[in-house]
């Protein structure tokens, strides 16, 4: 092989069967390859497993989205490149002309512009209403034939907790899924609840550094496996590199998590009863409180 061509294709360094990395590598690749075209072909078929395209998976990132899975308590994970592109694929993915959204107004921010700019673009209707009101959820849910009812708890930035039972209760009556943003409660919160679809930021507590950005969307293995496609094809990937930094950050997540908890509780202890915060004996779902 001549010298330009093989700095283009170096040597391989290939494990002996039992020998294994302690830490996974990072794949930082866009493109894998197969021994032989009929091998790609079967691939392509969806008749063999494998990577060929980071847009579409990558080794990296599948091991970052099959912990977060089990940690959530669900059968499957799709990270993105931001919680906000967690959220806005999701959405996009789940929704189309005709479709109403039930969503709240203590909700994050951007969350609300898609579902009120975006989504109400392409003739997708919603309701807004208070976190609180489980009647209006009610009557709203009786009103319109409603796909989705999109909720946080503990909500972004006003720390307001839902009733996570009853909203998963009363949308499940209706035929609604449900899809809550857990990013304030934690992955190892909620799996408990009847959710069809959980979306974090990775930005926040998996990362723990505040030095990167990602997304993920956790839930049943059908639903979740049928969405792969559109995350793949409207392209906001996470990078393997970020993806890596995100597991290694993960490793101190229930450390930092139990830390943050005890020093938020020790550090309201004598707090007055009007401040209002997740946690306090006062509040009035203190049975849904972290």
């Amino acid at each position: 092989m001549k010298k330009p061509t093989r700095v283009n294709h170096p040597p391989a360094v290939e494990l002996p069967p039992d020998n294994h990395a302690l830490v996974a590598p990072i794949y930082q690749t866009v493109k894998f390859h197969f021994d032989t075209l009929e091998d790609t072909e079967r691939y392509l078929r969806g008749e063999r497993p494998g990577f060929f395209y980071t847009r579409a998976s990558n080794p990296t990132t599948r091991q970052l989205e099959l912990l977060l899975a089990e940690l959530q308590g669900r059968e499957e994970c799709l990270v993105a490149a931001s919680g906000v592109g967690a959220i806005s694929q999701t959405l996009l993915a789940l929704t189309k002309q005709g479709d109403h959204i039930v969503c709240f107004v203590e909700t994050y921010n951007p969350t609300r512009y898609v579902i009120r700019r975006l989504l109400g673009r392409f003739g997708v209707t919603h309701t807004m209403l208070s976190i609180e009101d489980i009647a209006g959820v009610e009557r709203a849910l009786a009103a319109v034939p409603t796909r989705l009812v999109f909720f946080e708890s503990p909500t972004n930035p006003v720390t307001k907790i839902a009733d996570i039972g009853a909203l998963t209760r009363v949308a499940r009556a209706a035929g609604a899924l449900t899809v809550m943003d857990n990013t304030f409660a934690g992955f190892h919160q909620h799996g408990e609840y009847d959710i069809d679809v959980f979306v974090h930021s990775l930005t926040k507590y998996a990362s723990g550094a505040g030095d990167v950005m990602g997304g993920a969307v956790i839930g049943g293995g059908d639903l979740i496996r049928g969405l792969r496609t559109d995350f793949g094809t409207l392209g906001g990937t996470l990078d393997p590199h970020a993806a890596f930094l995100i597991l290694r950050g993960l490793k101190t997540y229930f450390v930092r998590y139990q830390a943050q908890c005890a020093s938020a509780h020790s550090g309201f202890a004598h707090a007055p009863a009007a401040c209002a915060r997740p946690g306090a004996d006062a509040g009035i779902r203190h049975h849904c409180q972290l």
